[in-house]
């Protein structure tokens, strides 16, 4: 069972009775929500508000969380030029390439994160 706490996205499951069977404006299928109460001594303990701005109240598995962390970052065509320059000029690049000198090595992890950071 998901744990979930005010604030946080969800969607109805699929497994939900509400998913399709009550399907209406307070039941949106495929609709994004945010969680405005939890009362865990109720059966109905997670109050949520719909996109629509309507909103009802769900049992713990009615509900799925939903992920709003980023897929990644997208870069264009010349940003990864320039970044691949600026690991070229700052000697990013030497730790993969096993050449020695005195600037510190950094692992692929690090170069990754540095690169695609909104520096």
């Amino acid at each position: 069972m998901e744990e979930f706490k005010v604030g946080d996205k969800v969607r109805i499951a699929t497994s939900s009775e509400y998913y399709m069977e009550n399907l209406n404006e307070f039941n949106p299928k495929d609709t994004d929500g945010t969680i405005t109460n939890i009362d865990v001594d109720e059966e109905y303990s997670v109050d949520v508000l719909w996109e629509t701005n309507n909103s009802n109240c769900y049992k713990l598995q009615d509900l799925i969380l939903i992920d709003t962390k980023p897929k990644g970052t997208t870069l264009t065509k010349s940003k990864m030029k320039e970044l691949l320059i600026k690991a070229y000029v700052t000697g990013w690049a030497d730790h993969e390439s096993g050449r020695s000198g005195s600037r510190s090595r950094l692992t692929t992890e690090q170069i990754l994160e540095e690169l695609t950071s909104n520096k």
